[in-house]
């Protein structure tokens, strides 16, 4: 269990403030998305992430310039 928590260690936490909150309700307006998942592409938009990994997202599209890969597909 400890190593489980230990290989987390490395992963960088992206933090929400007002900026990302009013981007994400932009994302769910502009995209017609839940609110959290509009959370997360404002996340991965502010922190320079290229991709999201999401089954719940449509897989090839991009939101605000970051693509979404469904790993499952």
């Amino acid at each position: 269990m400890l190593a489980t928590l230990d290989s987390l260690a490395e992963i960088r936490l992206a933090p929400a403030g007002s900026g990302v909150v009013r981007r994400a309700v932009e994302a769910s307006q502009a995209y017609g998305v839940h609110f959290f998942d509009g959370l997360v592409i404002a996340s991965a938009e502010r922190n320079g992430c290229s991709r999201i990994l999401s089954e719940d997202l449509n897989h090839g599209q991009f939101y605000f310039g970051v693509e979404v890969f469904n790993p499952f597909r």
